[in-house]
């Protein structure tokens, strides 16, 4: 005789959901753990927050971390309304094209640097959406159609600034 389990979804949906130091291709990783919670709670947005992988060894992704990429892929989906959103890790450096391929994230590159001038002074200057990618439009059924929070909607910019210790 077989146990039927009834499972009541929340009727909540969730503005954004954030999914942090996942580690795929560590013994550590939480993989199937982080697809059933994706595949039960309904949200808008995804911001996959760094340390996605572990590192850039991909022999070592075992069969449930493919499916957990799977899933984002199908996320991004334009057609799910999910924003799905990538932000690098220092774990995960480097993949940012690589993961704009594979699971379909739109991926915007920040480029800044920080100097030390003087024992006093520090320096930082950079730029925003180097590449002057423009945000993705959605359709939240308010009068605005892109996501300022998120996305500078201007396009690229550029910043800097000046510390100094008295």
């Amino acid at each position: 005789m077989a146990l039927l389990e009834l499972r009541v979804m929340s009727a909540a949906v969730y503005d954004t959901l954030i999914l942090s130091d996942l580690h795929l291709g560590s013994e550590i990783s939480r993989a199937e753990q982080a697809t059933r919670m994706l595949r039960q709670d309904r949200f808008r947005r995804l911001i996959l927050l760094g340390d996605i992988f572990s590192d850039l060894n991909f022999h070592r992704l075992k069969k449930e971390h493919w499916r957990f990429l799977s899933y984002i892929r199908k996320l991004s989906n334009p057609k799910r309304g999910v924003e799905v959103v990538w932000v690098e890790g220092n774990h995960d450096r480097g993949l940012a094209t690589m993961m704009a391929h594979l699971v379909g994230v739109r991926v915007y590159h920040d480029l800044s640097a920080h100097v030390k001038a003087t024992d006093r002074i520090d320096l930082a200057f950079g730029v925003r959406n180097l590449t002057d990618r423009k945000p993705p439009q959605f359709d939240f059924g308010i009068d605005q159609n892109g996501d300022p929070s998120t996305y500078d909607m201007l396009g690229r910019a550029y910043f800097g600034s000046v510390h100094v210790s008295f």
